[in-house]
């Protein structure tokens, strides 16, 4: 049985939940072939954890975006891989996306049959995005 255990930062303006639910799927694969949780801690903070950190827990640093690994009583850094597909149902010639993935994403785009269309990207802010094409149009933005 996996006991998982989250420490988050009061003070991190990122949303922690969002955060560790994408660690579920690190949780459970483990990371670079090192075994998954077992009894370990998840720590989101961009602070270092210690003290008596038990094998295998995760930290998530959500300012440099990094994942690390409690193994052989180090943390192993590994550099996390952000991203998130939106779908345009509608077609519209300016897509709006909040994605909440808390950086100034690449953004690559795709109608609905698979081919790459260039737009206008505008950042807002960390947490949004606009993209304008000259047409109408539905399919998918790929952020990373």
């Amino acid at each position: 049985m996996t006991i998982l255990k989250v420490y988050n930062e009061p003070s991190t303006t990122l949303n922690v939940t969002n955060e560790v639910t994408r660690l579920v799927k690190v949780i459970q694969e483990g990371v670079q072939g090192r075994p998954g949780i077992n009894g370990g801690n998840v720590y989101v903070t961009e602070d270092e954890p210690t003290g008596d950190i038990p094998e295998g827990s995760l930290w998530f640093n959500p300012l440099a975006q990094l994942m690390s690994v409690y193994h052989n009583a180090e943390w192993v850094t590994q550099l996390v891989d952000i991203h998130q597909t939106h779908e345009q149902l509608v077609p519209s010639a300016v897509w709006n996306i909040s994605h909440g993935l808390n950086k100034h994403p690449s953004v690559s785009i795709t109608d609905s049959s698979g081919d790459q269309v260039l737009g206008d990207v505008t950042y807002h802010n960390d947490e949004s995005l606009t993209v304008s094409f000259s047409a109408p149009f539905s399919g998918y933005a790929h952020l990373n």
